[in-house]
């Protein structure tokens, strides 16, 4: 039996098919636009992203029954911060904001007057920033209290594609520690983070750890994409974290360095590394994808963001 493994990036997704017998089968790529305005807005039709999944998973789903090799699970490794807003219907009540995208300076300034910026870094392990989406629902929240009246979830593309899929949308602890809502220690949502937001934590995923199976696919997606029944789906994890551990990086202390949209540094650890010295220049830690583990990770979001547009100039 083979696996697919989709790589959900903001510029594109890369999908594997793999079976432990026989290695890497084949590859499949889709790509998708985020769109940026002179206001400095950053945004993606989550239909989008969804369609490429789709057509690299039907892809590689033909070369499985090819090689005679059927798909017994498929998982992502996904980008950080991006959230779509769903209603109660299953459709996205608008594009998904990109973590780039500066909307919302004004609700962070305010709720780092109630919260503790040392206070949120020991509970999450993130720099209060606006690019989460904790504080993304707290923009929609003051500046469209219609539509954040009729949002049902928000959910990061793991959850969500999980979700289209016909699974529940489980949101591995990874990612949730991208949220700036989610207590890494505890493994679990912070009522008081929430709070203070106006959030609640039913709009999330629930938490589940990566390897964690979290359904499978319905009857119908599964007759679409050309899968067998029965493919289950697995919880994943964010794609730094999930580069790293295909590295090998296992052991505390381990690093990996990646660069796509961005360039990132991270290093496991054994508990989470978040004092008042890697605050101020904004180092991230949170909840590794194995062996209850942390990562710290230092980003520059000029990865090879800045070479698309120079090749665009």
């Amino acid at each position: 039996m083979s696996v697919i493994g989709i790589d959900v990036g903001t510029s594109s997704c890369k999908g594997l098919l793999l079976s432990a017998s026989a290695g890497v089968h084949g590859a499949a790529r889709a790509t998708y636009e985020m769109l940026h305005d002179r206001d400095g807005r950053s945004e993606i039709d989550s239909r989008q992203v969804c369609d490429g999944v789709w057509r690299a998973i039907g892809e590689l789903a033909s070369l499985a029954k090819r090689t005679g090799d059927p798909v017994a699970a498929i998982s992502f490794a996904v980008s950080g911060n991006e959230a779509t807003a769903i209603g109660e219907d299953g459709v996205a009540l608008m594009p998904t904001v990109g973590s780039m995208d500066p909307r919302g300076c004004e609700a962070l300034a305010s709720w780092v007057e109630m919260v503790d910026p040392s206070d949120c870094y020991r509970v999450t392990g993130i720099p209060p920033h606006v690019m989460h989406p904790l504080m993304r629902l707290r923009w929609l929240r003051g500046t469209d209290p219609e539509m954040f009246r009729r949002l049902h979830r928000f959910l990061c593309w793991g959850d969500l594609l999980a979700l289209r899929l016909g699974a529940a949308p489980g949101i591995d602890y990874s990612m949730a520690s991208c949220t700036m809502a989610f207590d890494i220690r505890q493994h679990r949502w912070s009522d008081r983070l929430l709070q203070a937001a106006g959030v609640d934590a039913t709009v999330f995923g629930t938490p589940v750890r990566t390897g964690d199976v979290i359904g499978v696919v319905g009857a119908a997606v599964a007759e679409e994409l050309g899968l067998p029944p029965g493919v289950r789906v697995v919880a994943g994890g964010v794609d730094q974290p999930m580069a790293a551990l295909g590295t090998g990086c296992f052991a505390a202390g381990s690093s990996s360095m990646s660069a796509g949209t961005w360039e990132s540094l991270l290093v496991v650890t054994d508990a989470p590394s978040a004092d008042e010295a890697l605050l101020v220049p904004g180092y991230v830690s949170g909840c590794y994808v194995a062996d209850d583990k942390y990562y710290n990770v230092a980003n520059n979001p000029g990865g090879s963001s800045v070479m698309n547009w120079l090749v665009g100039v």
